[in-house]
């Protein structure tokens, strides 16, 4: 998942457009929100023969929750899109948001090739780690991350609710 960090700050910052049309600051509804992410990235990086499984329920969260958590969701899609077919003829992304009475998890996986062995991410220093230690710090959050050859890789982002609340007015 190494890479330039131009494309996600160029995604981050169109992104941040969804999360000012849907609301006037405090919230962002999660699961609009994602969803607008996974259909610009699937515009922006279409792969034949790759279909997209979503499923999201609406969820306000704090904006501080809703941009690492888009940003998390963006780099794991376009990533997939790029790597996780290569010398296959399709395969499935996988984006779930869903919630319950204690929190919601995001959970993004691909059933595509996985990391190289030896392979982790986020990798130490670099963006994607600095975003989930954001998710981290703002929401309290829990990420794990799972990977083999030919099984994909796996991302599964916890919530608590009253850690991503939104701020009272």
């Amino acid at each position: 998942m190494a890479g330039d960090h131009a494309p996600l700050y160029g995604h981050a910052c169109q992104h941040s457009g969804f999360l000012e049309a849907s609301d006037s600051g405090q919230s962002v509804d999660l699961g609009i929100y994602l969803s607008q992410i996974a259909s610009a990235v699937m515009q922006a990086h279409a792969v034949e023969g790759v279909r997209l499984n979503l499923k999201v329920d609406t969820w306000p969260v704090s904006i501080n929750v809703a941009m690492p958590a888009g940003l998390v969701v963006n780099e794991v899609l376009t990533n997939a899109l790029k790597h996780a077919f290569v010398g296959r003829s399709g395969g499935t992304i996988t984006l779930h948001s869903l919630v319950d009475g204690e929190g919601c998890q995001v959970l993004v996986m691909d059933d595509g090739i996985g990391l190289p062995p030896g392979t982790t991410w986020p990798t130490s220093g670099r963006l994607g780690a600095l975003i989930v230690e954001s998710l981290r710090k703002n929401a309290g959050a829990t990420v794990a991350v799972t990977t083999s050859a030919g099984r994909g890789l796996r991302v599964a982002i916890q919530f608590a609710r009253a850690d991503a609340a939104p701020e009272a007015a």
